[in-house]
């Protein structure tokens, strides 16, 4: 197991063998239920992410940030690990509703990219930092966060008090919002590289040819009436990977090669990302092996 640099989680070795374009058989895993809302029920705040056919939900009063996921983990994993366990199938979607105060200064908190990391980890065992599931006796929603768990993840973060996560797990992700365009990566380009595994020059260097292909996407793309700056909502659709990696592992990539923030990216862009402005405070990942393409970027209102 490899140590993440950023945040003391291990990263678990992955084969190097081409992984099958279907998707991984469906198994069964413990359920938490909640004395919160019964399932199908929507919570009291604004959602544009859905887990279909949701099969556990939970709500924890604390948010992650990044940098101090121990704090996140020390309140969410006895919360979880105190309800009453059943079963659901896999591999699933995971949904994360955060709801957190505007720091000071700021009209906003902090978007989903830096939460996901600590909203998954807590759902397992696979992580260095305690408490862990099993030493309380207890068993984790997940067995782990592989893509023979987890074909999906989605996090959106809503400004208010007090400040909590509402997780949602099931068969799909559903959408709420105006689709504003897509942008479509060919499969013939470079994969999008790891963000964990991957660091330094050779990171850069694989940002800048999947940025590239993200260009060339973007010049076929079919935009809608609304310019794409006004999205507040990403969705990443991709085949599986060649090597395969957790669901989280690639968030800083795609946003870096779509809104041309790194160095690479901008290389890639010669010219300002039309996606330079968007403020995106709800984003997904999802393996999809129907898609035609490589990835998908779906942006919406």
């Amino acid at each position: 197991m490899r140590e993440c640099r950023k945040c003391g989680v291990h990263e678990r070795e992955r084969s190097t063998a081409q992984p099958r374009r279907s998707r991984p058989p469906r198994r069964m895993v413990p359920v938490a239920r909640t004395a919160g809302p019964p399932l199908g029920a929507t919570p009291s705040l604004p959602q544009r992410f859905g887990a279909t056919d949701a099969w556990w939900r939970a709500t924890v009063a604390a948010t992650p940030r990044f940098g101090s996921f121990a704090d996140y983990f020390a309140e969410a994993v006895p919360t979880i690990g105190a309800c009453e366990p059943n079963f659901g199938p896999l591999p699933c979607v995971v949904v994360a509703s955060v709801v957190d105060p505007a720091p000071k200064g700021r009209s906003e908190p902090s978007g989903p990219k830096d939460r996901a990391k600590g909203l998954l980890d807590a759902l397992h065992d696979g992580r260095k930092l305690a408490p862990l599931y099993e030493e309380m006796g207890a068993l984790a929603p997940l067995p782990d966060d592989t893509p023979r768990a987890v074909r999906g993840l989605a996090v959106e973060v809503t400004a208010g008090d007090p400040a909590r996560v509402h997780y949602s797990i099931g068969n799909d992700l559903a959408v709420a919002g105006e689709p504003l365009c897509e942008v479509e990566v060919e499969r013939a380009t470079t994969e999008a590289p790891n963000d964990v595994r991957e660091s330094g020059a050779a990171l850069e260097a694989a940002r800048l040819h999947f940025t590239q292909a993200v260009v060339a996407g973007w010049r076929r793309a079919r935009v809608g009436r609304a310019h794409p700056s006004r999205a507040r909502t990403l969705v990443v659709r991709h085949r599986p990977f060649r090597v395969a990696r957790d669901e989280d592992n690639t968030w800083a990539t795609w946003l870096a090669c779509l809104r041309g923030t790194s160095e690479a990216a901008r290389a890639g862009w010669t010219t300002p990302s039309p996606f330079l402005g968007c403020k995106f405070s709800a984003m997904a990942s999802i393996c999809d092996s129907a898609i035609e393409c490589e990835v998908r970027y779906e942006l919406y209102s």
